[in-house]
């Protein structure tokens, strides 16, 4: 999944949270939106790894 969408996709999950709890949900949505840069980090670090894999496998197979 790009980066960019799969950020979209926490950013969407935690305004669903905010909307669902009100109140209450402000500390939870601070506490994701604190992680936030490192799960982005992450999910680079993912998306280069399986870029590479691919790549691996591809060189491997002649493909």
């Amino acid at each position: 999944m790009h980066d960019g969408i799969q950020l979209t996709l926490i950013l969407e999950r935690c305004r669903l949270v905010f909307v669902a709890k009100g109140a209450e949900g402000f500390n939870l949505v601070r506490s994701i939106g604190r992680n936030l840069l490192q799960t982005a980090t992450d999910a680079l670090a993912w998306t280069t790894a399986r870029f590479d894999l691919q790549y691996q496998f591809a060189a491997a197979t002649g493909q």
